[in-house]
Formats: structure tokens, sequence, C-alpha cells
């Protein structure tokens, strides 16, 4: 007996090893929660949360490894002995660890009612893994190939088909852009950058890789398509489209609605070059999560909640003063974020079809969309064996299309389809980057 009870207790004994891990390991839980919490406040900013993760990954998480091998002064112990204290230490590791993460949350939940701040790290805290998972388990390009020919109504009367004209404009470069489309040169200083950045926005509603806003370069594109509609000497394709844009004509207003992605980049970039209407008009612009963009990518991922207007502090300064979004745009049909499993490109496409021709509008304008979005209307919705440079290659940051879409049935089934006569009125395509 007195043999059993000696070997209970030294499988209970901590090493002096085991015991400086475990209380290296408690301290930087409190300091850990402690910064966290202190930055929600509101009395540090992002570099806080910054040093405070730092230190988890310098000290705690190698501590979880650590505790196994921290048993190297247990000689006058058994080997059954040490086995059992390393086991021991790491179970304590992985205990701490959850717990500080439960209560973590669990406070976060709590302030969530009082502090915008501590809702804004709530919500990101579930976006981001969300938008891991639908990197690795996305449908977005998930549906059945071919799609139905649109060609199926080509021949029948004009008076058995619907149609609408619809405006393209892609919107301008955004942060995401800036940081993995401009080539391996300056990359790993760019991704750093962006990293502290996402780190210093983390209790505000701005992020740079979940929803990127327009950067530098993307706010002066949409100025220059402002320019471009502004100018009195056009030459293009559709000039009765760039008086509806411009807002010029009355008629053709009130005959247009305009609407954009509910993604950041999309909606600033209609904002931006479709100021001029907009000023003059004070319409709205209509939020569509149906235009939201055909991606795997963390930043086609929407970072604004169900029927709410997206952060777009950052084209303040080029808008009119007393700019205000929550009163330019209408939030009504902006769901949030995309499904993970319910939703794919092809049915938000349906869907914005459907949309159109719900509405009395002759003209739906996309005052801000995506390239990959685009390029799969033009696959989706023109005859299947007819070539189309939009088939195959994306639009230019903030380049205007102009065309007319068709929507008839046949045999019980409704079709929809893009007419051939495509008109480039700005900038036009270019080749995807692989």
């Amino acid at each position: 007996t007195m043999s059993s009870s000696s070997s209970s207790s030294s499988t209970t004994k901590r090493t002096p090893g085991q015991q400086s891990v475990l209380a290296q390991q408690q301290l930087w839980t409190v300091l850990w929660i402690v910064a966290a919490f202190m930055s929600v406040f509101g009395f540090f900013n992002g570099p806080v949360v910054l040093f405070s993760f730092v230190f988890t990954a310098l000290f705690f998480i190698p501590s979880l490894f650590l505790s196994v091998f921290a048993s190297s002064d247990t000689a006058e112990l058994g080997e059954d002995a040490v086995v059992a204290a390393s086991e021991g230490g790491f179970l304590s590791s992985l205990a701490t660890l959850i717990i500080m993460v439960i209560i973590y949350y669990a406070v976060l939940f709590v302030l969530q009612f009082k502090y915008p701040a501590a809702r804004n790290v709530l919500y990101k805290s579930q976006i981001f893994p969300m938008g891991v998972l639908i990197m690795a388990f996305s449908r977005d390009f998930k549906w059945k190939k071919p799609v139905p020919n649109p060609a199926a109504i080509k021949d029948l009367p004009a008076s058995a088909k619907q149609t609408r004209r619809i405006v393209f404009i892609r919107h301008g470069e955004s942060e995401w852009n800036e940081v993995f489309n401009r080539g391996m040169k300056g990359f790993a200083g760019r991704l750093s950058s962006a990293i502290i950045k996402e780190l210093q926005l983390l209790t505000t509603k701005d992020s740079v890789f979940v929803d990127a806003s327009l950067c530098e370069e993307g706010m002066e594109q949409g100025k220059e398509l402002r320019e471009f509609l502004s100018s009195k000497q056009l030459d293009c394709a559709d000039p009765q489209i760039i008086e509806c844009l411009r807002g010029d004509d009355d008629q053709l207003v009130q005959d247009s609605v305009i609407v954009a992605s509910n993604l950041r980049r999309a909606s600033g970039t209609a904002a931006l070059g479709l100021r001029q209407r907009l000023h003059r008009t004070g319409e709205q612009v209509y939020l569509l999560s149906c235009l939201q963009e055909i991606s795997r990518n963390v930043d086609a991922n929407a970072i604004s909640r169900p029927k709410e207007v997206p952060d777009l502090h950052v084209i303040n300064h080029h808008m009119w003063e007393g700019f205000d979004p929550e009163k330019l745009f209408n939030a009504e049909y902006n769901e949030g974020q995309k499904s993970l499993l319910s939703s794919n490109g092809y049915k938000r496409m349906r869907d914005f079809c459907e949309w159109t021709f719900e509405q009395s509008k002759g003209t739906v304008i996309v005052g801000g969309g995506h390239s990959f979005y685009f390029r799969a209307f033009f696959q989706s919705f023109m005859d299947l064996d007819h070539e189309f440079i939009g088939k195959t290659n994306i639009m230019h940051n903030s380049a205007v299309v102009s065309f007319t879409l068709e929507r008839g049935e046949k045999d019980g089934r409704v079709y929809y389809r893009i007419d051939p006569d495509v008109k480039v009125l700005y900038k036009g395509f270019k080749a995807a980057k692989k």
C-alpha cells in the first residue's frame, strides 16, 4: 500500500522545469488578455494588439511543446513518472489556452452591447475564419456546365421577349490588389505592411484583407472615370448611355437605376465614378449581394452585416461636402456575407437577372462590379458558340461596357441572353493575370 501511495505521489509531482514553463504560460496569458482588452476599450491602438499576439507566439504557444521536454531534470523520478509529468504539463498548457480563449470571447460578448470596438473585434473573429473556410470549401465556381444555351431564345419574336439596357463598370484597384497583384518585387514588404495595418484596424469596421477598400490608385481611377464622363468631347459607341451616366438628361435618369456590389471597392467606385450624377439627382445606389464577386479569395467576403452600409470613409475626401454614405447607399438588398454552401456564382448571376427584370426601369447601371463576375456573366448569358473577348479576358479597373439583356421563355424554362452587340465605352478588356 505504501509503495502504491508513493508511486501515485510521484506521478503528480512537477519538476522545476515544468513549474517554470507553467508560470511563464500563466504570466503571458494574463498580459495577452490585458493588452487585448485595453485595446478594445480604446486605451491603446492596434500596435498593442500586434505586440500581444507576438508575445503569445513567442512565449505561450512554444511552451505547449516545451512542457513536454521540460522534464530533463527528473533523473530522480522513474521513467513512467517522467512521461506522466510531461503529459500533465502539456495538458495543463492546453487547458490554459482553452480557458484563455473562452474568457476572451465571453468578455467580448458582454462588452459588444456597449462598446462598438468590442463588437467589431467579435465580428472579425467570425469573418476571418469564415474567409479561410470559403477559400477551402467555396462552391462559388461549382455549377453545372455547360449552362442552358441562351441562344434558345435568339429567334423569338421581339414581342415575346423583355429587354433591359445594362451597364457594367468594374471597380478601381483595391488594397488587396495593391498587395497581391503587383508581382513578386517588393511583395514581402507590401504584405508585412498590410498585416501591420490589419492589426491596427482590428477594433474598426475596416480591413485590408477582408472586403478590401479602394487604394489610392483605385480612387484615382474612379476620379479619372468621372472626368471621362464629364468631358463634353465624347466620341464613344453609346453616347446615350454616357448622358445617362453623367445625369444630364432627366428622362434617362428617371428610367434608370444605379446598383453596386456590396463589397466596398465596388460601392466606392460607384460613388466616385458617378459622383456628378449622384450629387445632382440625390438618388440612392442599391447594394446588391447578388453582385458579390465570384472568388475563393478572402477579399471577396463582405465585411458589412445584412442591411448595413459598409465603411467607406476612405473616399470621403473625394466626395462633395456633407457626403454621407448612409444616405447615398440603400442596403435593403445587402445580405452580408455570402453563404459557404448554398450559394454559387451562377445562382447569384441569375438572381441579378431576375432582380433586373423585376424593376420598372429600362436601364440598370452596375456602378461597381467585379472582373471574374463580369467574365462569368458573359460566358453564361451570351450564346455559347459566340466568340467574345469578355468571355476570356477581364475588364480593366474602372472600365465601362454596355449591352442589352433579353429575357424570354421557351419550353417552360426562363432564359436570359446578352445581345452580342456589346459596346465598349471606356478602357475595355485585358488578359487576366495567372
